[in-house]
């Protein structure tokens, strides 16, 4: 599988995709393969809905903003 193949094309949530990441750095963090805890702490999420560091989520959405600007 590579990105072009048509399960890349699937519309979720903006939401969705915040946790699917989460997931994957809970994934490499298993492993061992890279440094990964520094980033689950601030990128996790608060049972409240809020992020355990505003600024690491607004760096999410800096980032979901200049994909979905490239993608128009």
């Amino acid at each position: 599988m590579n990105i072009n193949d048509e399960a890349f094309e699937q519309t979720i949530t903006l939401k969705q995709s915040y946790e699917i990441m989460y997931q994957f750095i809970i994934a490499l963090h298993d492993r061992g393969e890279v440094d990964t805890g520094w980033i689950l702490g601030s990128a996790g999420l608060l049972e409240d809905g809020g992020s355990a560091d505003p600024a690491q989520l607004d760096d999410y959405l800096d980032a979901y903003k200049k994909i979905k600007t490239n993608a128009e």
